[in-house]
């Protein structure tokens, strides 16, 4: 497996953060992280989640889905979607998200990427 591309801290202090980044329409599930790197669709990236309602941290690598441009201030934020890999650690930290956000993206008007 080739090294990461990037290296990201993804950190969601509450369930609305959490869903404005989760990406269910991805297979596995993905999360929007926030940066100004530019890395290609495809590339490797290694994040560190943490998701303050449970107090879990979780080392993820997955490929890049999804690039979000950089735009003006009042556009969405700039950054990119990592797939969740299939294995425990990312089924368990998909599973951890569902629990969480339960029926609450389907109520959501706008997140970071759709």
């Amino acid at each position: 497996m080739n090294a990461p591309a990037i290296r990201l801290t993804a950190q969601f202090r509450d369930t609305l953060a959490l869903a404005q980044a989760w990406m269910p329409f991805i297979q596995k599930g993905a999360l929007f992280v926030q940066t100004s790197a530019r890395p290609s669709l495809g590339d490797l990236a290694f994040v560190l989640v943490t998701l303050e309602a449970t107090g879990q941290r979780h080392a993820i690598t997955g490929p890049i889905v999804w690039v979000s441009p950089l735009a003006p201030e009042d556009g969405p934020p700039a950054g990119v979607g990592i797939q969740l890999p299939d294995d425990e650690v990312g089924q368990r930290l998909a599973s951890q998200i569902a629990a969480l956000l339960g029926n609450m993206q389907a109520s959501l008007k706008k997140t970071h990427t759709l």
